[in-house]
């Protein structure tokens, strides 16, 4: 299981969640890890803790890091 910070937090949405937990095993990508948070819905890019960046595929994470790596 693994734990990371949402820096998306909204503290004024009942469903925004301060930290995100999953069940998922991280891709390792470019010093980032990647998280299958929901199957084959949303990929969470995380650096040092703290998820930076929510996309709809595996390739979209990536490519996000490509850009600021």
């Amino acid at each position: 299981m693994a734990q990371y910070r949402n820096s998306f937090h909204d503290s004024m949405s009942h469903d925004s969640k301060e930290f995100i937990t999953t069940e998922a095993s991280p891709i390792e990508y470019k010093d980032h890890l990647i998280y299958e948070r929901i199957k084959s819905v949303c990929f969470d890019v995380v650096k040092d803790g703290v998820c930076i960046g929510m996309y709809a595929g595996i390739n979209g994470a990536k490519g996000f890091i490509d850009k600021i790596a």
